[in-house]
């Protein structure tokens, strides 16, 4: 039996054995707050699967991408990497929190996060045991990078058989999945993103954005320079600099993960004399991952669970929904030429409304 790929879950290409790829940690929000109908003069309480943005079993990151590589099964095996450390310290010391254990099914095993972390992350559970506050965090360096990987092997093929569940935003108990796309996918949507244009026709592209975001954030703070306070105050809403306009459910759990980095390279421009370069380079794994949202949120693409591509190894199936989105699109737009003018579909949609 040969391999079992994925579908990358933004471009529809296949994702194949030992190819790189981006993958994310998801978790549904619908709430599945029934609905009160009534049907011939008799009330029911139906559930429905909206949440209340109103989209359809939404599912939000608890993750930022994480690299790796496509192993099979659905399995990703992750790169060592500090951007990786940060991320997986954060999603662990959260997921720690706020996790079910999921009881043994005639089919299916148990799920006990807390007694994987002491078999297979036995650091980790100390350093965890001895937390007493819900806001208390795990610093990435404390995360044994070894332990770190066993422990996301053991949970991958939990999330493979849908046995794992956490509190969501509505604090009700949702699915948690994992999300891929591959890693030709993340590098477009990063240069997609750099190219998107705003109302003043300036562009996201980082060098030129982070400069005038910079600019505006030095002048703001000259007013205020002995007041330690304001300074922290001004310095913190900057981060809306970094959402580009993103809905904060997108970028959040990025952002919270890579907090400290992005306090030293903010610190150190504002503050310092560094100049923007500095920030770009300390920052890029952080900023990498936000491009790559704000490429998804440019192209309304709902996040979703991994979909298995079958033994594709040639990418038919993305060579055939490629051409199949290119053609439609193509008939589309020709009618709407004829029915408005070329003038109307000019628009190459990289400018923001």
């Amino acid at each position: 039996m040969g391999s079992f790929n994925i579908k990358c879950g933004v471009s529809g290409q296949v994702i194949a054995e030992r190819e790189k790829c981006r993958v994310m940690v998801i978790l549904q929000q619908a709430t599945y707050s029934p609905a009160q109908v009534v049907y011939r003069d008799e009330a029911h309480s139906l559930y429905g699967v909206r949440n209340s943005g109103g989209i359809d079993s939404l599912w939000s990151p608890m993750t930022g991408f994480l690299s790796g590589t496509y192993a099979d099964y659905s399995k990703v095996t992750l790169d060592a990497t500090p951007e990786n450390q940060a991320i997986l310290a954060e999603f662990f010391n959260g997921l720690y929190k706020e996790v079910a254990l999921t009881q043994a099914s005639e089919r299916d095993p148990a799920f006990d996060f807390k007694a994987l972390v002491l078999e297979k992350a036995p650091k980790l559970h100390t350093a965890l045991a001895k937390q007493t506050h819900p806001l208390d965090s795990l610093p990435a360096r404390e995360l044994d990078l070894d332990e770190a990987m066993k422990l996301w092997d053991a949970l991958q093929k939990a999330t493979i058989h849908d046995r794992v569940f956490c509190v969501n935003g509505n604090k009700v108990l949702r699915p948690l999945k994992i999300a891929a796309v591959h890693e030709v996918t993340f590098h477009r949507l990063v240069a997609l993103a750099e190219s998107i244009r705003m109302y003043d026709e300036s562009t996201y592209a980082r060098n030129d954005y982070f400069t005038r975001a910079f600019s505006n954030l030095k002048e703001e703070l000259a007013d205020v320079t002995c007041n330690d306070m304001k300074r922290f105050v001004r310095k913190d809403l900057f981060r809306d600099t970094l959402r580009m306009g993103m809905p904060s459910k997108l970028s959040h759990s990025l952002l919270w993960a890579f907090r400290r980095t992005l306090d030293v390279g903010v610190d150190a421009v504002a503050d310092k004399g560094e100049p923007v370069s500095y920030f770009l380079e300390v920052c890029k794994g952080l900023l990498d991952g936000l491009y790559a949202l704000k490429g998804i949120d440019r192209l309304n693409v709902q996040l979703s669970p991994i979909e298995y591509a079958g033994q594709d190894y040639n990418n038919a199936t993305g060579k055939l929904y490629a051409e199949f989105v290119a053609g439609a699109s193509d008939e589309i737009c020709a009618a709407r030429r004829a029915e408005y003018g070329d003038d109307d579909m000019d628009d190459d949609g990289l400018t923001e409304n």
